[in-house]
């Protein structure tokens, strides 16, 4: 998979799937799933460190993510389903590779995380920011948000209007597609609106109370409905981030190594 991915003259070799693997099978291993306009680099630190700690670690690219052209239009293409498969074939490379598979996913990758964490027999999910929906919309204007944005035609937003293409980190998109982003809140409502508990047997939403972007009240009360059909399903309030939504990179202003890294790994730990 790496090697096919860096052959792919669209990807920057650099943000390609990537793998940091023991030379046998382990007893864990773990998926690393990157966020929203982001790609594999965003664990060029952490994926090394978890493979210290005993791990075999696997982080899949995301279709249309990771391309030499921070300002492809490519990334209209994406589909949920796009997402959701690659992430459940990266679980199951990573079943050959270990006894027990583990998933942590920041942003769409959060919500990826709960919607395997409901179908798949994982051991633990962290879903770090789960993009349930937009801050500051509830759950009925997040819905209508979605559909239209389904509907209208797709434009690309800034994710920084200010810096706009000289946002960091300078390997992630600096731009987002209308269209994209409503498949990623598609998938947050299947994760929602399903019924039944789930097969991992852990979920754990991972909030951070500072997050500007992604809605907290909305994974809240999923995680309440989750747990009241028997799940188990924990929510964790990460008070020490920082205020923001990108807590993993490790190329941004206060760096994530000393305070996110240790509390994660922790967290993967008990």
């Amino acid at each position: 998979m790496t090697a096919a991915d860096r052959a792919n003259p669209r990807v920057d070799p650099h943000n390609a799937y990537a793998t940091w693997l023991h030379r046998k099978r382990t007893k864990r291993a773990i998926v690393l799933l990157h966020g929203f306009t982001n790609n594999p680099r965003q664990f060029a630190v952490l994926g090394p460190e978890l493979h210290a700690d005993g791990y075999n670690v696997i982080a899949p690219r995301f279709p249309y993510h990771g391309y030499r052209d921070r300002m492809t239009d490519a990334l209209a293409l994406m589909r949920a389903n796009d997402v959701l498969a690659c992430a459940l074939e990266a679980v199951i490379l990573a079943a050959h590779v270990a006894e027990r598979v583990d998933v942590l996913g920041l942003s769409l990758a959060g919500t990826v995380g709960a919607w395997l964490a409901q179908r798949v027999a994982l051991g633990q999910v962290l879903a770090i920011s789960p993009f349930f929906g937009i801050r500051d919309l509830n759950g009925p204007g997040n819905d209508a948000l979605t559909a239209a944005m389904d509907v209208l035609p797709n434009i690309f937003v800034w994710w920084d209007p200010i810096h706009r293409e000289a946002m960091l980190p300078h390997h992630a998109y600096p731009r987002f597609a209308t269209h994209a982003l409503a498949e990623s809140l598609v998938i947050g409502e299947a994760v929602r609106r399903r019924e039944g508990s789930l097969r991992a047997q852990r979920l754990r939403f991972v909030l951070n109370p500072g997050d500007p972007i992604v809605n907290n009240d909305i994974a809240e009360r999923c995680a309440a409905d989750l747990r009241r059909r028997g799940s188990a399903v924990e929510v964790v309030h990460a008070t020490g981030f920082p205020p923001r939504h990108d807590v993993i990179e490790p190329t941004l202003p206060d760096p994530p190594m000393t305070t996110v890294y240790p509390f994660l790994r922790e967290l993967l730990r008990s």
